[in-house]
């Protein structure tokens, strides 16, 4: 059957060299063999083009073309592309462009290469096609006869539509997740304990920097310490140890990582420290924000032979990376205590006056004023409501006539009184009548920038 099959092919193959597709040329050897498989047909075609009576051809599905003269195979050539044509593809010869000529000045000595082989003149094709076309069985793996698939070559733009993403953004809304009652978490056992909370998981790290650095007081003095160690059974006493120049015994009492030390903790602190024995010389509380009860209460605490103190943290102390790269080793600073005067005026008003802070020396061992000379800001809250601070009044001690109140005239580009703007660059507080809290709250800050609240009530009111 393989030579018959073989004499019919080449028999239908035009005898002119003109090509013949493999679809047309299997429909017209079913007319004659209708058992033919295209096994067959593929065994029997490149049987004779391996004998090199056949040539295979280009189009779709493939064509073949019997071999002949080189006039008529140029002949047979044109037929092909004709046949191209009629599936979609044009192959259209482009005469390469001319050389632009340039003027001799422009022209640059290069190093001449060989001349090459005369050749026939260069031509440039090019595919040119619709927006769509069908894949090609002959390329790759895919079957002769597989199912056609249009494909998309050039995307229609609709110009009335906005892009609002990017071309390779995915959108995706996520998905919640809700665990069930055997996968969820057990409940943790509370714990009292601020010393052993997660917002004071550092208190190791703090206690060792206070050790190094000792804790730093006005005009450069420094309180250090000899030497540091944990109390058992205490949960807001968190360091014991002893003065490196006097020996006398100093507690600590750090507060929360990232909150204020409360009122409470000052009221169980003091309760743990009354049963210390020795008792101690100093009670020393530091934090990075005090509440401002807390502050008053350590201010207000008199304990004969206890000495309170307040030390303010570095928040540099909260990154490990911003306290390895500070180029200052105070992580500890003495807050001193405001020295706030209140009194009322005969026409029934309240005023106050600041005559600074009053710092603990540790050359001295006790108390001295700090003066109204290094006082930079404070403020003053006529209602104080125990909650939150709200400054009525602010003044600049410290400003120039560059500085303070002058500086922000120009910031917020407002005219202020020029009266006023004298007191306010003062210590005593402009006259106010007494709010309804009955309470006042006076916030200083040095020039150090350490920070002190001072609560005074207005007393009774008159009946």
């Amino acid at each position: 059957m393989s030579d018959s099959l073989t004499d019919l092919i080449l028999s239908l193959t035009p005898e002119d060299g003109a090509s013949i597709g493999n679809g047309a040329m299997m429909a017209l050897l079913r007319e004659q063999m209708p058992d033919l498989t295209d096994a067959d047909y593929v065994a029997a075609r490149d049987a004779l083009v391996a004998d090199g009576r056949l040539v295979r051809g280009r189009g779709r599905g493939g064509s073949i073309m019997r071999v002949i003269a080189d006039a008529q195979h140029e002949e047979g050539a044109s037929d092909q592309d004709g046949d191209d044509e009629a599936n979609g593809f044009a192959l259209t010869p482009t005469e390469a462009p001319a050389p632009r000529p340039r003027a001799a000045a422009d022209r640059k000595p290069t190093a001449r290469r060989p001349a090459a082989p005369a050749q026939s003149p260069t031509q440039v094709l090019s595919y040119r096609h619709g927006e769509t076309r069908v894949n090609n069985p002959e390329v790759g793996s895919i079957a002769v006869h597989a199912e056609q698939e249009t494909l998309y070559d050039k995307p229609r733009i609709d110009k009335t539509k906005r892009r609002i993403c990017g071309p390779f953004s995915v959108e995706a809304v996520p998905a919640p997740t809700v665990l069930s009652l055997d996968e969820r978490l057990p409940p943790q056992e509370a714990d009292a304990s601020v010393a052993r909370s997660g917002e004071t998981s550092r208190q190791a790290l703090w206690r060792d920097e206070l050790l190094k650095t000792g804790v730093r007081g006005k005009g450069g003095a420094l309180l250090r310490f000899a030497e540091f160690e944990t109390l058992p059974g205490l949960k807001y006493i968190h360091a014991s140890g002893s003065l490196a120049e006097t020996g006398e015994r100093v507690v600590v009492s750090f507060g929360p990582e990232h909150a204020a030390l409360e009122q409470r903790q000052v009221e169980l602190a003091l309760t743990e420290a009354e049963t210390l024995r020795p008792r101690p010389a100093f009670i020393l509380f530091c934090a990075f924000t005090f509440d401002p009860e807390a502050a008053k209460d350590i201010d207000a605490v008199t304990w004969p032979g206890v000495t309170l103190l307040k030390a303010q943290m570095n928040t540099d102390l909260l990154t490990e990376d911003l306290k390895k790269k500070r180029a200052s080793n105070q992580s500890f600073w003495l807050m001193g205590q405001p020295d706030v005067e209140l009194r009322q005026r005969k026409d029934g008003l309240w005023e106050v006056e600041v005559n600074g802070f009053d710092y603990f020396d540790p050359k001295a061992g006790d108390l001295v004023s700090g003066g109204k000379t290094q006082i930079a800001m404070w403020s003053l809250d006529v209602d104080y409501d125990n909650r939150s601070l709200m400054p009525h009044q602010v003044f600049f001690p410290m400003a120039d006539a560059k500085g303070g109140w002058n500086r922000l005239r120009k910031t917020v580009r407002a005219e202020l009184d020029e009266d006023l703007l004298e007191q306010f660059h003062g210590t005593i507080s402009l006259p106010f009548e007494a709010g309804e809290n009955r309470r006042i709250a006076v916030k200083i800050v040095d020039d150090r920038g350490i920070e002190s609240l001072k609560i005074l009530p207005l007393g009774d009111p008159p009946s």
